[in-house]
C-alpha cells in the first residue's frame, strides 16, 4: 500500500495534501454537527493508527545498516537540486504526518482552538525527533533534520482542518441563517 502511494505522480501528491484538510474540515463540519463524540472519538482512532503507520513506515519497514547524519537544515534542498527525486521523498514526509494533524487536532479534547493545532504539531515534532533518534541507534537510515522539519509541516497541514472547519461553520451558519429570513 504505501509503495502505492510512493509511486504516485507529484501534482497528484501535491493536490491530497492541498485537499485534504479542506475535505476533512468538510466532514468534520457534517458529522460534528450532529455526532460531535462520535466525531472526536473517530479521529482519535484514527490518530493511533496514523502514529502506528508512520512507526511501521519509519522504522519497522528498513532493514538498512547505514548510519548517517544530516543535521543541516535545508540540505535536502541542496540535494534535490542534483537529484530531483528526493522532492518525491519530502512530499512523502509530509504526506506521512498530514493525517495525523487532520486527526488529533479533530479528536483532542481541548476547548481551545488554538492549542488543539499546536498541540498535534508538538506531538508530530517530538514524535519525529524519537523516530529519527532510533533511525540512527538502531543504523535504520539517514537521520536527518529536514526530515523532521517535512514530518511536522505535515502535521501543521493536516491541523489546519480545525479552522477550516470553524470557517465552514460560520459560512453555512450564515448561509442557513440566510435562507430562514
Amino acid at each position: 500500500m504505501l509503495h502505492f502511494i510512493y509511486c504516485q505522480p507529484l501534482w497528484r501528491i501535491v493536490l491530497i495534501l492541498l485537499i485534504s484538510p479542506l475535505l476533512w474540515a468538510f466532514l468534520g463540519q457534517l458529522i460534528a454537527h450532529r455526532r460531535l463524540r462520535f466525531w472526536k472519538g473517530m479521529n482519535l482512532l484514527l490518530a493511533g493508527i496514523s502514529v502506528l503507520v508512520i512507526l511501521y513506515a519509519t522504522l519497522g519497514n528498513r532493514a538498512e545498516d547505514v548510519r548517517q547524519v544530516v543535521l543541516t537544515p535545508f540540505a535536502s534542498f541542496s540535494e534535490a537540486k542534483i537529484q530531483p527525486e528526493l522532492y518525491r521523498s519530502m512530499l512523502m514526509n509530509v504526506l506521512l504526518f498530514e493525517p495525523l494533524g487532520l486527526s488529533l487536532s479533530q479528536g483532542l479534547p481541548v476547548k481551545q482552538s488554538w492549542l488543539r493545532v499546536l498541540l498535534p504539531v508538538l506531538f508530530a515534532l517530538c514524535l519525529s525527533c524519537t523516530i529519527e533518534a532510533l533511525q540512527y541507534l538502531f543504523f535504520l537510515g539517514r537521520t536527518e533534520a529536514d526530515d523532521v522539519m517535512m514530518n511536522t509541516i505535515g502535521a501543521m497541514v493536516g491541523a489546519l482542518s480545525l479552522p477550516l472547519t470553524a470557517f465552514l461553520k460560520l459560512l453555512f451558519s450564515k448561509y442557513s441563517g440566510n435562507q430562514h429570513a
